[in-house]
């Protein structure tokens, strides 16, 4: 029997629609069975880790306890020093004040031809204050009686009067945190920096001087160390005046005298007599505290008051809050590991 082209045609095309049928359902079987093989929802890999290595996430709210203190002094050990006196209407009076020793250059020595301290002046220097810049201040400054030691830590409540019962005053000046005594053209300079110049007994310039040549003495200007083994040191007080606290940044001591200089020019050497300066400043290398006082503050909080539901802060060395956390949360915490603790507080 002979079969037609159509007819093998149509053979083939069953044959074809067959196959693909057989592949669908083959397709469909393992898809369902693929989709189905898996029926844990829980994390990847979260079987094959021991039971006591799972880490499990709590957090919970602790109330804790606040309380205000009162704080009487904090170690002095800043780099700046404060001076002025400000009152303010809810805290109180806050006056500051500082001592410190001089820096005396290693081999400090004056030129030869010098007979004599012209002028010596103390300058405070500054870049900011706070209170009214107008207010009229008054700075006095004293030598001090006896030796501050560099190794050991002094606090904001030295006893000062310990250290100054001579009362050797050095000098004295009014100044306005404002500096209104520069005028506008001076403050418009690049250079220009808000300083208090303290005019000093020329007395102490010349005793500088006669030491530094005296072989019994002159050893006390080879070293800064021996140098703060001859002089104690100053203490700068503002004994007058309330309304600013200037900070200050760099104080030093400056001797003025003539001397003689010499300079070459094209007809040759000529000698110049010019005014020159030497300078013993207060750094890093020396000792230095600041001293803060509240003479007033319990005139106007009352920090023991438990009907008060405020804690306050009031600082330097005036009032802290103390914050306590219950005990038992340490005993609950007993071998967990804690991710991370905030303490919000309203202000």
């Amino acid at each position: 029997m002979t079969k037609s082209v159509a007819d093998q045609s149509g053979t083939s095309v069953s044959r074809l629609r067959a196959s693909l049928s057989t592949l669908t359902i083959v397709f469909s079987f393992l898809l369902m069975a693929g989709l189905s093989a898996c029926s844990d929802e829980g994390l990847l890999g979260q079987s094959l880790q021991p039971g006591q290595d799972v880490i499990s996430v709590y957090y919970d709210t602790v109330s804790v306890y606040s309380e205000t203190v009162v704080v009487d002094s904090i170690l002095s050990r800043s780099a700046s020093a404060y001076l002025g006196e400000f009152t303010d209407p809810f805290f109180g009076t806050t006056s500051c004040d500082f001592l410190a020793q001089l820096y005396c250059p290693y081999e400090q020595a004056f030129p030869d031809d010098v007979e004599q301290i012209d002028s010596a002046f103390l300058y405070l220097y500054y870049d900011s204050w706070f209170g009214d810049s107008s207010t009229l201040m008054n700075a006095s400054v004293y030598e001090l009686d006896k030796p501050l030691k560099r190794g050991m830590p002094y606090y904001t409540n030295f006893p000062v009067k310990d250290y100054i019962q001579q009362a050797r005053l050095l000098g004295k000046t009014s100044f306005t945190a404002g500096d209104m005594y520069a005028t506008d053209s001076m403050k418009a300079l690049s250079t220009y920096q808000p300083v208090i110049r303290i005019p000093i007994d020329v007395n102490l310039g010349n005793r500088f001087l006669a030491d530094s040549r005296d072989p019994a003495k002159a050893a006390y200007f080879k070293t800064p160390d021996a140098f703060n083994e001859y002089f104690n040191g100053l203490y700068v007080d503002c004994d007058f005046g309330n309304g600013s606290i200037t900070y200050i940044t760099h104080t030093e001591l400056e001797l003025c005298y003539w001397t003689t200089l010499e300079s070459v020019t094209v007809e040759g050497a000529r000698d110049s007599f010019v005014v020159a300066s030497s300078y013993f400043p207060i750094t890093k290398e020396v000792k230095q505290v600041n001293r803060f006082t509240h003479p007033d503050l319990r005139q106007y909080v009352d920090p023991f008051n438990a009907s008060d539901s405020l804690n306050y802060i009031f600082s330097p060395a005036g009032l802290y809050t103390r914050v306590t956390v219950p005990s038992d949360v340490f005993a609950q915490l007993n071998g967990k590991a804690i991710n991370a603790m905030n303490l919000k507080i309203e202000a």
